[in-house]
């Protein structure tokens, strides 16, 4: 959630762009994957998370977004829409509930891994 609320604070209230915050943003945060299994593969279900931080649900759908788009313009990926489907921040649980991915999260916004 910190990434997203130094993204926000920057858009918000330093009225920077949503491409310079996310910028400044994966410079300053640095992602060590040591953790469980179990925390790399922790979702977050959207429409609790769209109920409690609806700001912070609105730049995850923006970075979703803009990450999809590359996904679909790679010359690697654009083929396989199972592929895509996996990569991206948002999506479906076994359950049926839209979800986040928090390490898809992290990866994508962290300047280094």
């Amino acid at each position: 959630i910190a990434i997203l609320e130094l993204i926000r604070i920057l858009v918000d209230l330093y009225s920077l762009t949503f491409h310079q915050a996310f910028l400044l943003a994966s410079q300053t945060f640095t992602m060590h994957a040591h953790g469980t299994l179990e925390e790399l593969s922790m979702c977050w279900r959207t429409d609790i998370m769209q109920r409690v931080l609806p700001r912070h649900m609105e730049l995850v759908s923006i970075l979703d977004h803009f990450f999809v788009e590359k996904i679909r313009s790679s010359e690697k990926l654009k083929h396989d829409v199972h592929l895509q489907s996996r990569l991206q921040l948002i999506s479906m649980d076994q359950n049926q509930n839209q979800v986040l991915k928090l390490s898809h999260l992290c990866y994508l916004t962290c300047g280094q891994v």
